[in-house]
């Protein structure tokens, strides 16, 4: 098997991750040309086997603990995935990112942009968690608009970013885009994020409903986007972390597909993240699979 250094980020026809005992494939990856250096952790072209550790977001969440999911599909329509997530457990680290451009070019800016907001995050050493953050969304917005502007073939490229992180018994979102981050809190479902969309920003002021807004070509419209909007009104949110919480980020190839009751229902679901990650995946495949379809559950014990 070839061996592909590219940390926790995963990218495939049919990947998977699961709680601490994960299984999962990615498919070929394609060279950046020297463009981004590699992080650190070792992905195998053919799986990724990850092991509970004892000490595990014991920094992160104190008395806490958390069972994750993720998993990407390149659905039923696309030659190609742009969707890409990551997931460190140690750092409490999630991120969703969903490209666009055509051709390679949505697969390389949500690559792009995932790497440099993990990169940011690392090197940073003080400030808050948001300030962070949004030093992390600010970095790859640049790093994918730079990247556009020196390859002809890449410009106009662009992708969301949905970034939760937790620490100190809280979540603290930064997010750019239509992908989107749900709570099941207290049997509570709510959309954390806000869709940076036409149809969103018509739902914000009244002028659509949810439900209108579900048949609504106005949502294929985003009014943000990393490496194409150059000033960002990043949507950032801090919120406390209780035990039997759920999350779920996700990018619009599920929602597009299964409805906002459909997901409430799956995640009030009992069980681990690892079958409701499978089901809301096999939902979205089964409505048509018109796009690639990313989720990560996270679940609060």
């Amino acid at each position: 098997m070839r061996e592909n250094r590219m940390s926790g980020l995963t990218r495939g026809s049919n990947s998977v991750k699961c709680g601490w005992v994960a299984l999962y494939s990615t498919g070929d990856r394609r060279p950046f040309h020297g463009y981004h250096k590699p992080l650190s952790v070792v992905v195998v072209n053919s799986y990724i086997r990850c092991f509970k550790s004892p000490a595990i977001l014991k920094k992160v969440l104190k008395n806490m603990k958390l069972q994750t999911c993720a998993k990407t599909d390149i659905g039923l329509r696309r030659k190609i995935n742009e969707d890409l997530f990551f997931v460190d457990e140690n750092q409490g680290l999630f991120i969703v990112a969903d490209g666009m451009g055509g051709h390679a070019a949505g697969e390389i800016a949500s690559q792009i942009a995932v790497e440099t907001a993990c990169e940011s995050l690392q090197a940073a050493t003080g400030g808050s968690p948001e300030k962070r953050l949004k030093q992390a969304i600010e970095s790859a917005n640049r790093a994918v608009q730079q990247a556009a502007a020196g390859n002809r073939a890449w410009r106009g490229m662009g992708t969301t970013l949905t970034i939760f992180l937790l620490q100190q018994q809280h979540g603290y979102l930064a997010h750019i885009g239509d992908s989107r981050i749900y709570r099941l809190h207290n049997s509570y479902f709510e959309q954390l994020s806000d869709d940076h969309s036409l149809a969103g920003e018509q739902i914000a002021r009244g002028i659509l409903t949810p439900k209108q807004a579900e048949s609504s070509l106005l949502g294929n419209i985003l009014l943000q986007a990393i490496g194409i909007t150059p000033q960002l009104d990043i949507c950032q949110k801090s919120i406390p972390l209780s035990a039997g919480d759920r999350f779920l980020l996700c990018s619009d190839g599920l929602t597009n597909m299964v409805s906002d009751p459909e997901i409430e229902k799956t995640l009030k679901q009992s069980g681990s993240p690892s079958p409701l990650c499978e089901t809301l995946i096999e939902k979205a495949i089964t409505a048509g699979g018109k796009d690639n379809v990313t989720a990560i559950v996270l679940q609060v014990d």
